[in-house]
């Protein structure tokens, strides 16, 4: 579980009156003045569950699950892959096809090899793409 701050950042006006004594006589000068202030509060402290920079109360809000990352991404040598809400989409060259996906039942993570995408599913580990020294075989 990681912690992120989030300060709260107000502006302020306030008043300000002072007295001058007007070269020793007796009588006063009343000024006024305005002073801006930008007041900083407490930080205030946000809890983000799945480290994935957004806060869990902004997730829950937003419809999103705080115990879930919102996105992954992975690389290989020349194909990309990224884990969102629709699951893994990939991207890129596909000679060995570690950019055509299998069908993943509720993928959790995704990682990317040289020439192979591995991913995280409900049914364990799943990899496709270039099986050359075994690295799909799981």
């Amino acid at each position: 579980m990681s912690h992120s701050v989030k300060p709260s950042v107000s502006i302020q006006r306030v008043n300000v009156v002072t007295f001058h004594n007007v070269g020793g006589v007796a009588g006063a000068q009343l000024s006024l003045c305005n002073i801006f202030l930008l007041v900083l509060s407490a930080p205030v402290l946000a809890i983000d569950t799945d480290s994935d920079g957004l806060p869990d109360d902004w997730e829950l809000a937003n419809g999103r699950d705080p115990l879930v990352a919102d996105y992954r991404v992975a690389a290989g040598y020349f194909h990309t892959c990224a884990l969102d809400d629709t699951g893994v989409v990939c991207w890129g060259l596909s000679d060995s096809g570690q950019t055509t996906i299998p069908s993943l039942a509720n993928p959790t993570e995704v990682s990317g090899g040289g020439n192979h995408t591995c991913a995280l599913d409900d049914t364990g580990v799943v990899c496709w793409g270039s099986n050359r020294y075994g690295q799909t075989t799981v």
